[in-house]
């Protein structure tokens, strides 16, 4: 298999101050540039591939990390400011599902137009319809327009057309948010199989469990930079740790009749303010009450509810046996929570009341104060609301 080798390679934006700057460039047919740049990609030293085997790399980075424009590089949409990429294989590229379909065309009739921008042949597109609608899910819809078709459809057709011969190196802009868990699992079985036959496959992804599934490394990138290069575990746990950290300011809230003013911060076991967790993390929720009237036997409460609004966790100090007081000096409510909570989006709520309930006597209640993000463990996918840290055993039964 070709190895890819990228030295040096810099990617630089010119940045216009005005529009005539910009029409001075263009009249001068880019001879006179603005002075300013924003640089994408910067000094980026690069080598993937092993001549014996194919791989399957994963890149990642915050937004702006300049990931799709690596790929726009590589696949030669746009040229590198310097730098040399050295390749020798064939390129497929995923950037843009979609692109060339008409919408007033059935699925037969844009396999057969749209397949020629993959460099396949009519006899290659007329003889491998049927298996790309099989693959697609749409083999029921086949002679329908495509403006009949869902995004999802239309997608999962994109995907399949663009994906139905291998190549030497192929890359994967975000293609993988497409259709459903199966269709995903699908299309993870289709890389693997390209990797087995010796292709090199680079995926660029939010989906840290997707990707530690089905990548053999990982790239991370940080502002046009390499950051780490690694196994996809560890990779993983960077990113999650640079996206992670949260820069807001703790706002302070006020009750409605002046009474409280209160704050809530989330921060991991380290005492860092964040917004996500691996499951089984520890997490720590500090609330702060300050008071203009002495207040006694005060009850703070926390709720923690999913995407959808389930309650996912609650509990308050009334129930944990701890009341506190608050006046003019703040005081600080500290919960510290094993997150054993499945992946996906939470909000965090919190209250201030007397008794066990806020239902009567409540000074202070805010249904959403924060959200955080969840990913599965490194070491320990599983699937659910709920991380019950299963231990499993396979023993031998003797009669």
């Amino acid at each position: 298999m070709p190895v890819l080798e990228i030295q040096a390679l810099q990617k630089e934006y010119p940045i216009f101050a005005s529009l005539s700057d910009r029409l001075k460039t263009a009249l001068s047919l880019g001879l006179s540039l603005p002075s300013r740049k924003h640089r994408a990609i910067q000094d980026l030293n690069l080598q993937l591939g092993e001549a014996q085997s194919g791989r399957i790399v994963g890149l990642v980075g915050p937004n702006g990390a300049g990931k799709s424009t690596l790929l726009r590089v590589l696949s030669g949409v746009t040229k590198p400011t310097s730098g040399t990429i050295e390749f020798q294989g064939t390129i497929r590229s995923i950037l843009e599902l979609g692109v060339g379909f008409s919408a007033e065309l059935t699925a037969r009739q844009n396999i057969e137009h749209n397949g020629v921008l993959w460099n396949l042949t009519r006899r290659q597109l007329i003889k491998r319809t049927d298996e790309i609608l099989e693959f697609a899910g749409l083999r029921d819809y086949a002679d329908q327009p495509l403006k009949t078709y869902s995004t999802g459809m239309q997608m999962r057709l994109a995907f399949s057309v663009a994906t139905l011969e291998p190549s030497d190196l192929l890359l994967v802009d975000e293609a993988l948010a497409v259709g459903d868990a199966s269709f995903q699992q699908k299309c993870l079985n289709r890389f693997r199989q390209y990797r087995d036959s010796g292709s090199l496959i680079l995926i660029v992804s939010h989906d840290m469990n997707l990707l530690k599934s089905v990548c053999d490394e990982m790239v991370l990138l940080d502002r046009g930079r390499i950051r780490e290069h690694g196994s996809p575990v560890d990779v993983a746990r960077t990113y999650m740790d640079l996206v992670g950290k949260s820069d807001e300011a703790i706002s302070t809230t006020r009750s409605e009749d002046g009474t409280l003013e209160t704050s809530l911060q989330v921060q991991n076991a380290q005492g860092l303010a964040v917004n996500r967790f691996h499951s089984g993390d520890q997490a720590i929720f500090r609330i702060r009450v300050l008071a203009n009237r002495q207040l006694s036997d005060l009850t703070c409460g926390i709720h923690i509810e999913t995407a959808t609004g389930s309650l996912a966790f609650g509990t308050n100090s009334h129930l944990l046996n701890q009341k506190f007081a608050a006046g003019d000096e703040p005081v600080e409510i500290v919960y510290r929570l094993k997150m054993n909570l499945g992946p996906g989006k939470y909000t965090v709520g919190y209250s201030i009341h007397r008794g066990r309930s806020h239902a009567s006597d409540c000074f202070f209640w805010s249904h959403v104060s924060s959200s955080f993000e969840i990913e599965a463990p490194s070491n320990a996918m599983f699937e659910g609301q709920s991380n019950l840290e299963p231990v499993i055993e396979i023993l031998p039964v003797s009669d």
